[in-house]
């Protein structure tokens, strides 16, 4: 089975430069284009299920990407964003990514370590492929947990593809393969889907 596990789109915070983790902001017009385009490039996919994690801009990006498709779409809580403790809704600086680079993460601010964050979404993830096994699913989540988490199951992609220029940008797609109780990514933050989306809306 695969997990396509995608971030939410663009939000008002990423817009305005703010960190953004365990609190919330709505997404954009653009940002709701950004999951209305994922999701006509993911419509071939067979979905049996969809989950996002309890933030707002997560729930309607994955409402965004269904559209009409019957599926059930469940929230959980261990799919939230890092968090980024006592510098949430702050600027961003270079202090957040320093501390993104970081083992420390956020915990001299209150928030999570680097490691906290990446096994609490690789524990999500298999949590919920254990649960739908042999079926494809749409997992819409975080930037900050998909990076992290990505990391934790195959170290230093992360560093690798920014050197390619390859980022977690919204509404980017990661499909993570999962067989026999292990988890190998096949795509990381991949922006065709998007793409093809941009490409429909654009002449249609």
């Amino acid at each position: 089975m695969k997990l396509y596990i995608v971030r939410h789109g663009e939000t008002l915070f990423n817009y305005k430069h703010l960190v953004q983790g365990w609190c919330d902001s709505p997404l954009t017009e653009k940002g709701v284009m950004q999951a209305k385009c994922a999701g006509y490039g993911l419509k071939d996919i067979p979905f049996s299920h969809a989950f996002c994690s309890t933030s707002e801009r997560t729930f309607d990006t994955a409402c965004n990407i269904i559209g009409e498709r019957k599926i059930t779409l469940e929230q959980r809580k261990a799919l939230k964003e890092m968090h980024f403790g006592s510098i949430e809704g702050d600027a961003m600086s270079d202090v957040f990514m320093q501390c993104m680079r970081n083992e420390g993460g956020f915990a001299k601010f209150g928030g999570e370590t680097i490691e906290e964050a990446g096994n609490r979404a690789v524990n999500a993830w298999k949590a919920i492929a254990e649960e739908c096994k042999d079926e494809n699913v749409l997992i819409v989540t975080h930037g900050g947990v998909i990076m992290n988490g990505m990391n934790m199951l195959e170290p230093g992609i992360v560093e690798d593809m920014q050197k390619k220029g390859i980022y977690a940008e919204n509404c980017s797609v990661s499909v993570v393969d999962y067989c026999d109780g292990e988890m190998k990514i096949e795509e990381f933050c991949s922006l065709e889907y998007r793409q093809k989306g941009e490409q429909y809306y654009a002449i249609s």
